[in-house]
């Protein structure tokens, strides 16, 4: 996590609500002296399965083949995974039953993309670590160039082992590990 990454992450209301203009650079820390939220609330801070302790895993694709396939394999390697087949789908999932820990979506898929998914779901998770995957070569680098860059793009078919090894390095960076 960089500099502008935390700034970003603490330049909130909470700081607001301390009386701390958001620029400061006490923002950082008068969002930390907030209480952490209980309740309903408080599976937006939480990065584990309900009665598993396992990561969960938000998988959208909308090829059921693929969308299973990888289910398996994140499942044999620790993992919770919930399916949704499309964005909206997902968007239900992610209010009912908030507290993913790493979003992984198809790019091309009927109504949003993945793009818009990710978005959309930044917008409920703030902080959500996504993963795209997408079955065109030429889309990858123009993808991650379009999108800023701010999550990995994976071609598809993707290496088990490589798309373990990239939410493993997601969880990592957002000191889920």
């Amino acid at each position: 996590m960089n500099v502008s990454d935390l700034r970003e992450r603490f330049d909130t209301p909470q700081a607001d609500r301390l009386g701390v203009p958001p620029a400061s650079p006490y923002a950082m820390h008068a969002a930390a002296l907030m209480p952490v939220p209980s309740g309903a609330a408080l599976g937006a801070f939480s990065h584990a399965g309900p009665a598993t302790g396992r990561r969960r895993i938000l998988l959208v694709d909308d090829n059921d083949a693929v969308r299973e396939t990888l289910a398996d394999l994140l499942e044999s390697e620790g993992f919770q995974t919930v399916q949704a087949i499309d964005a909206a789908q997902a968007m239900m999932l992610m209010r009912s039953q908030p507290g993913f820990d790493v979003l992984v979506t198809d790019l091309s898929m009927p109504g949003a993309d993945g793009i818009t998914l990710i978005n959309q779901a930044r917008q409920i998770q703030r902080f959500l670590p996504a993963i795209l995957l997408t079955g065109y070569a030429e889309q990858v680098t123009s993808v991650a160039v379009v999108a800023g860059g701010s999550f990995p793009v994976l071609r598809k078919p993707v290496e088990g082992e490589r798309l373990v090894e990239q939410i493993t390095v997601l969880l990592q960076r957002t000191g889920q590990d």
